[in-house]
């Protein structure tokens, strides 16, 4: 298992041959349950594919690289140059060094604005907004206005004249590594159909030395990011960035696209993004959270360039507001939610989504209701689409007045279940044992 994102992945290289017969393969993937993730290149795939030895060994024709161990898979012949840094990327991610990097992140689990750390997007990208004017800010919100169905991500990592400037190619590793760990387990948040992300990877070399003339955010941005899109062959200024991200999408033929670029030359803050798209900008060395929490980092400002909000305390976040697809208030705001929320990626440093974020980030479909009615007597109840302490407090209200609860579904809304339950007239002794392991259950 590759990172520590709890899923079951394998890196797939797609046979030399035309759209045709790629198509025919990720079908075959589809058929036994997998589903495409990450997109290097016309060959690799990163995929979820089943634990059952079985299902996945169906996978043919699908030559299968990487198995776990420290040792970088080998691209075959070939394999372009972003396949290449997808596959050394997923070999990484299985590392044995990776895993004890990750069990010891720096200020795992605390919020982003936890005592000792600078939060990934603070009052900082308010003034870039203010510099670059508003319109040019925004104006990607048509190429990330909802996290659905496939997006094109542009990795720019933009590399200056002098040593300190410079990535190393274990450190190009790094960084796609950590953005293959963080949006797989973003995309898995979304529903059965998860997303696929399909990527594409940059290296810029510049000539440019920083200025200490440049002293906001904008000036040190633009210091680098002008020349990066000159030698892509696009415009300076958000026009540019624009220019490209539209051409990406159009290029990769996904539902929607961003770009983030990675870079050693000074910032105005270590980690920001455009809310609505189509920017995001990081510092390789992610300030005091490191670059082994450059994932979560990363996951988090995607969150904005798809629409939501940040839910830390120093944000200056409130729990109105309209965010997102859906418009949905900020309900999570650290500031004004009952005991201070709960833990979100919006919020702080883990693996953990609240039940407001997937609809921010427009991840809900519209829900469908089924129901069998029969010719019957006495009292019922139904209690549908609920939070876990919502659903105990009206089961115990429905047991006061003699209800028992005789149908229970359970569905997921990003990484919060959602209870639905049927109560009819009823006497005697009952039990409830939900979200248990198959042993677990057995057992109880």
């Amino acid at each position: 298992m590759a990172g520590d994102i709890g899923i079951n992945e394998r890196a797939i290289i797609l046979p030399e041959a035309g759209a045709a017969e790629h198509g025919s393969a990720l079908l075959s993937l589809e058929q036994t349950h997998g589903r495409s993730m990450h997109h290097y290149g016309p060959r690799v795939v990163i995929a979820e594919v089943p634990e059952r030895e079985e299902e996945a060994d169906s996978l043919s024709p699908f030559e299968f690289t990487g198995d776990g161990k420290a040792d970088l898979p080998t691209a075959p012949a070939g394999v372009d140059a972003v396949g290449q840094l997808g596959l050394a990327a997923f070999g990484l991610r299985q590392s044995s060094a990776l895993a004890a990097a990750k069990a010891k992140r720096p200020h795992a689990e605390e919020d982003w604005d936890a005592k000792g750390a600078t939060p990934p997007c603070t009052a900082e990208a308010q003034t870039e907004v203010g510099e670059m004017g508003l319109a040019e800010a925004l104006s990607g919100s048509s190429t990330s206005s909802r996290l659905t169905g496939s997006v094109a991500v542009g990795i720019i990592i933009v590399e200056g004249p002098t040593a300190k400037l410079k990535f190393s190619a274990a450190e190009r590793t790094k960084v796609i590594a950590e953005v293959q760990n963080g949006l797989g387990w973003l995309g898995s948040k979304s529903g059965p159909g998860g997303i696929s992300w399909v990527y594409d990877i940059r290296i810029i070399t510049l000539s440019v030395s920083p200025s200490s003339n440049d002293t906001t955010l904008a000036q040190k941005e633009n210091r680098w990011r002008n020349p990066a899109m000159a030698q892509l062959g696009y415009p300076a200024g958000m026009a540019g960035v624009q220019q490209y991200v539209n051409n990406l999408r159009l290029s990769k033929k996904t539902n929607w696209a961003y770009c983030a670029y990675f870079t050693k030359y000074p910032l105005g803050h270590f980690a920001y993004a455009s809310i609505g798209g189509p920017r995001m900008v990081m510092a390789y060395d992610n300030d005091g959270w490191g670059p082994d929490n450059i994932d979560r980092v990363f996951a988090h400002e995607t969150g904005h360039i798809f629409g939501a909000p940040d839910e830390y305390k120093a944000s200056n976040c409130n729990c109105g507001g309209q965010w997102g697809h859906y418009e949905r208030p900020n309900t999570n705001c650290e500031a004004c939610a009952p005991g201070g929320g709960v833990a979100c990626i919006m919020k702080g440093n883990s693996w953990e989504m609240c039940e407001h974020t997937p609809f921010h980030l427009g991840f809900v479909q519209e829900r469908k209701y089924s129901g069998v009615f029969r010719q019957g007597a006495g009292g019922h109840a139904v209690w549908a689409d609920a939070s876990w302490t919502k659903f105990q407090q009206k089961w115990s209200e429905f047991s006061g007045q003699g209800l028992r609860l005789r149908d229970l579904k359970i569905a997921g809304t990003g990484s919060a279940a959602r209870y639905s339950g049927v109560f009819q007239q009823g006497t005697g002794g009952y039990g409830l044992w939900v979200n248990a392991t198959w042993t677990s259950f057995l057992q109880k």
